[in-house]
């Protein structure tokens, strides 16, 4: 699976007050990116599924069985990224207003 969530984060850096100064949540800016994510990297992973489970003319439940964990799997690994990149962003935002 490709990384596509976390780097763009991670790479904010000295432009982090650009993210702060919008009017949205951070949490709401996470979640675009993870939306991001999603649509570039879980979207495939579906099609390859479907690819794989004709190509090994696997039965209906192993076939939705592959399908799920291929799109369920992306899912879970950003939102656990993305969540402890929140508390990064969270942390952050609190030293600079001390």
């Amino acid at each position: 699976m490709g990384i596509v969530t976390a780097p763009s984060v991670s790479l904010e850096g000295r432009s982090l007050w650009i993210v702060q100064s919008l009017p949205v949540e951070p949490w709401q800016v996470l979640r675009a990116k993870l939306r991001l994510h999603l649509l570039c990297v879980g979207a495939p992973a579906l099609v390859s599924a479907v690819l794989l489970a004709a190509a090994l003319r696997l039965g209906a439940v192993q076939a939705v069985l592959l399908m799920l964990r291929c799109g369920l799997y992306p899912l879970a690994r950003r939102a656990i990224l993305i969540r402890r990149r929140q508390n990064q962003l969270a942390c952050a935002l609190a030293e600079s207003a001390i």
